[in-house]
């Protein structure tokens, strides 16, 4: 072979591998632009899912403070119901108290909703 097909060898050589690199590069961008993506997604629902736990751990002492209200007017309010001498006066703090623990049972409830509704959409 000639010095001169050599040299032409290598420098097509040297071509191809250079497009080759530019496209190892290219695909290498890409790759670690889907791989950031798919961390910052993952990151986002590791963060949901752990405001959903949290939320529901506060839902658990308030259904269980509510009940306990709930249990205490049931005492208060059955042998008053059998006597004759029941009083809306008597029950009514005890009921707003009950009715303010709902709330907040389902404003924790709704914000899981709405967290799980960004969740599904993405």
């Amino acid at each position: 072979m000639t010095k001169k097909k050599v040299e032409k060898i290598l420098e097509r050589t040297k071509r191809i591998l250079g497009k080759d690199l530019e496209e190892a590069k290219k695909r290498m961008a890409e790759f670690r632009k889907r791989t950031t993506a798919l961390a910052k997604r993952a990151k986002e629902e590791v963060g949901k899912a752990a405001k959903i736990s949290r939320l529901r751990l506060e839902i658990v002492p308030l259904t269980q403070k509510r009940d306990r209200k709930l249990k205490e007017l049931g005492k208060k309010a059955y042998p008053l119901v059998e006597s004759g001498k029941i009083s809306q006066k008597d029950l009514k703090s005890l009921s707003e108290e009950i009715g303010n623990l709902e709330a907040k049972i389902r404003g924790k409830e709704k914000e899981i909703k709405q967290l799980r509704k960004k969740v599904l959409k993405k």
